[in-house]
């Protein structure tokens, strides 16, 4: 077996695709990850045995790397109506971010928040005809009208990589 408790080497190159304490595949020093290694039959865990998931480092010891864009994304128009704040797009794991903006063309701006009692109670982000914003973030966001209006419009576009893929299959 690896020994995992020993330091990482962050100024190593690591090869496409691999980040640090990635176990879905065997790790030999001194070898390219590219081409096969054999395992010892020593070096092989019973059937069954868990493995640490390999994004489950903490965001303060996590290693920058390259992210591929979103693979997926979805998009939609409201108009919003006064008490009655919705949620613009919902708390999913592996969104990418979400775009709000009012259109130009729209009478009344929205406001924003990453939860409904903000809403509710007149706080939030204030966006005007014409002003966006791209939130970097897996969290929700809810929509409401600006305090003293009775409507306003609002598009959004969400992008995101679902878990496990196109196929639905573990993350990996």
């Amino acid at each position: 077996m690896t020994d995992t408790s020993t330091a990482l080497d962050f100024t190593a190159d690591l090869p496409s695709g691999v980040h640090p304490r990635d176990n879905t595949v065997p790790i030999i020093p001194g070898q390219v990850l590219a081409e096969p290694n054999p395992l010892d039959q020593a070096d092989l865990e019973a059937q069954g045995q868990r493995r640490n998931a390999p994004w489950s480092i903490d965001n303060e010891e996590a290693f920058p790397v390259n992210q591929r864009s979103a693979s997926e994304w979805s998009g939609n128009s409201y108009t919003l109506s006064s008490n009655n704040p919705i949620q613009l797009s919902g708390k999913r794991k592996g969104q990418v971010s979400v775009t709000v903006w009012v259109p130009s063309s729209a009478c009344h701006g929205v406001v924003i928040s990453p939860n409904e009692g903000d809403i509710t109670q007149g706080a939030g982000i204030e966006l005007d005809p014409g002003d966006s914003i791209t939130l970097e973030t897996e969290a929700a966001v809810w929509g409401g009208v600006i305090v003293g209006q009775t409507t306003g419009s609002v598009s959004v576009v969400v992008l995101y990589n679902p878990p496990g893929g196109g196929l639905g299959l573990s993350a990996g």
